[in-house]
């Protein structure tokens, strides 16, 4: 018998004990032994609820109880979480967790604790939900060279964006549409400013590169400043509205962004919508390789903790490598990076735009005279940047994924 505990029954904790407890043959199965959850840590008593009994305020039951080898870390955030998780470590249990906070700001220094007491620390749930992209990176693709990774990782904001697509809300709109189906928290903050995303690309980065990428290093942008006129836009150019994480690995370092894009229909990504996430990747011999499926929510998540439950459970006595190390990476000039723009300003900055920005394609807003928009050529950051300090009323500046990325 293998003895689970559940750090927080939230959302993620609540799932991840349904999924053990209804799929419990199926993870016996995978995991070479019954697993079930001995303890639940809750801030609160829930005397009404069916794991009841299971539930402790007191950490110290869970980390004092040798029966116990793996804890599921749902809580969130990294207070109380980092204190648990390493308290967790050094009394001798693995640990399964979706924090990505946490893996992002103290991912490597975790993961050695767990090597040097023979543990593991899985993190599957922390990038894209339920799908396994971190698995594959690590090791269904461990002899693949990866170059590039391009993701839509927040299922909040290509909620919104779709929404905003499809029904023409405005942002607030699509955001409060959001926050009532339950696809959005109550604070969207992090979501629509776009740290999210930054914190789950620095983790994929770290796999991909195999040194340590935190969101501090990520250039970010959020969608707060999008409106309708840039979706008409993007319709217009045959392209979807997308916030992307994106990675590409050059022998000059790491280049990394977060920020939104338009998405060509040629892009496999193109059609990723609603609350999905997908992740295109590129390697050297597979060529592209995309994972597309439920980026967040009760059980994508809890699936994605309970995959790492089995392959803690099935390795008890030895270290699955997770893939974060602390050696130092190497990034790439941001500012010196190419790429195209969508630009939007107004009708009376027209002229002085088409200037600045020279040989830009001009591009019709059916039915919308009150902008004028273009499409520029390839420039670095720097160059599109100094343009733009020369315009004072720029409406919006979005870039274009290139064909094929």
């Amino acid at each position: 018998m293998i003895n689970v505990a559940i750090l927080g029954f939230g959302t993620v904790g609540g799932g991840v004990a349904e999924l053990l407890e209804a799929n419990r043959d199926r993870v016996a199965q995978a995991a070479g032994d019954r697993v079930r959850v001995k303890h639940i840590l809750v801030r609160r008593d829930l005397p009404g609820s069916r794991y009841a009994e299971l539930m402790t305020r007191d950490v110290g039951t869970i980390l004092n109880d040798p029966e116990v080898s793996v804890v599921c870390e749902a809580m969130g955030g990294l207070d109380p979480a980092l204190p648990y998780v390493r308290s967790t470590l050094e009394h001798g249990k693995s640990v399964a967790t979706s924090n990505k906070e946490l893996i992002d700001a103290h991912g490597p220094e975790l993961a050695a604790i767990a090597r040097a007491h023979g543990l593991s620390l899985l993190f599957e749930g922390s990038v894209a939900g339920g799908i396994p992209i971190l698995s594959t990176i690590r090791d269904a693709c461990a002899h693949e060279r990866f170059d590039s990774a391009v993701g839509i990782l927040n299922g909040t904001c290509n909620y919104v964006l779709t929404r905003m697509e499809r029904e023409g809300l405005s942002l607030e709109e699509a955001l409060r549409q959001a926050q009532e189906n339950g696809y959005a928290e109550r604070n969207p903050d992090a979501d629509v400013q776009g740290h999210d995303t930054a914190r789950k690309l620095a983790i994929l980065a770290s796999l991909l590169s195999g040194t340590r990428v935190s969101s501090d290093q990520v250039p970010c942008e959020g969608i707060m400043g999008l409106e309708a006129a840039d979706l008409r836009l993007a319709r217009a150019l045959r392209c979807s509205l997308k916030l992307l994480g994106v990675c590409r690995l050059a022998p000059t370092g790491l280049s990394l962004r977060t920020a939104p894009y338009l998405v060509p229909a040629a892009s496999p990504l193109y059609g990723v919508s609603d609350v999905y996430n997908g992740v295109l990747l590129h390697g050297s011999t597979l060529g592209d390789l995309t994972l597309c499926g439920r980026g967040a929510g009760r059980f994508p998540t809890a699936s994605a903790v309970v995959s790492d439950v089995v392959q803690c459970a099935r390795n008890r006595g030895r270290t699955v490598e997770c893939g974060l190390t602390g050696r130092d990476a190497k990034l790439a000039d941001a500012s010196a990076a190419e790429v195209r723009n969508l630009i939007r300003v107004a009708p009376s900055e027209a002229s002085l735009a088409r200037e600045v920005f020279a040989g830009a394609e001009e591009v019709a807003l059916d039915g919308d005279p009150q902008d004028s928009a273009f499409v520029t050529r390839p420039m670095t950051e720097r160059r599109c940047g100094e343009a733009l300090a020369k315009l004072s009323t720029l409406r919006s500046r979005i870039r274009l994924l290139e064909a094929g990325a």
